[in-house]
């Protein structure tokens, strides 16, 4: 994609492949864009681009609602083995 490859080439010497300073980047970039901004964006992507963003996205979100819950931690049970808990 046009846009990711112009953001490497302005950035790609600044990286340091720190998930955070990714996130940190992506959004600095667009925190003064508009609604209308993104959405021209999204449809210079292919189907399979636009269908790839909103997996991650619901994937994250996913991720993240299984973080507050606590689920997927295992724990020491009586005999020091770890357990899932469910």
């Amino acid at each position: 994609m046009k846009f990711i490859d112009q953001l490497y080439a302005l950035y790609k010497n600044h990286l340091t492949g720190d998930e955070e300073d990714l996130f940190a980047i992506i959004r600095g970039v667009f925190q003064d864009h508009s609604r209308e901004d993104f959405l021209k964006l999204a449809c210079e992507l292919s189907d399979e681009q636009v269908e790839e963003m909103v997996t991650f996205y619901f994937l994250e979100l996913f991720r993240r609602k299984i973080e507050r819950e606590g689920l997927g931690h295992s724990d020491l049970d009586d005999s020091g083995e770890g357990r899932l808990l469910h």
